[in-house]
């Protein structure tokens, strides 16, 4: 149990790694707060988690608004008094080719893959400065180094 009493915010929880780092943080004692906002789904996810044994509480909210994301801290901070991890995992990868793209796509990806940990950041890293303790895990893609066609943005 490496986490044991460790209270945990990760973002893009419904599925995939966010789905996966949730299971594996609260299967290792932590306090998972899950942040997603496919409501139903990040709901399913809290729920197996409880059924494992952990300790899952699931938010339903859009990343890129800080309205949203807020709820999820305020509720760590009231009930734990702490948020030792926060995990930006929410991301989306549309594919669209640059010269046909909207700036409405360029601007969802821009503000779920990387606004999004701003809006995280400022919300959650003022506990962690007063606690003098935290840790912040940005997740990326590899295609950030690679380059793929029809991912520009």
């Amino acid at each position: 149990m490496l986490l044991t009493q460790k209270v945990a915010l990760i973002t893009g929880t419904a599925t995939g790694i966010g789905e996966t780092t949730a299971h594996l943080f609260a299967e290792n004692g932590a306090r998972v707060f899950l942040l997603d906002r496919d409501a139903q789904r990040n709901a399913a996810v809290a729920e197996s988690i409880r059924a494992a044994g952990g300790w899952a509480r699931s938010f339903a909210g859009d990343v890129r608004q800080a309205s949203e994301i807020a709820p999820a801290v305020e509720a760590a901070i009231s009930e734990f008094g702490q948020i030792d991890l926060l995990i930006n995992n929410a991301g989306i990868y549309p594919r669209a080719a640059f010269l046909e793209m909207t700036e409405a796509q360029w601007d969802e990806m821009q503000d779920i893959n990387l606004k999004s940990m701003y809006h995280t950041h400022k919300l959650v890293m003022p506990h962690m400065v007063a606690r003098r303790s935290g840790k912040v895990v940005n997740i990326s893609s590899v295609t950030f180094h690679l380059g793929v066609a029809n991912l520009s943005h």
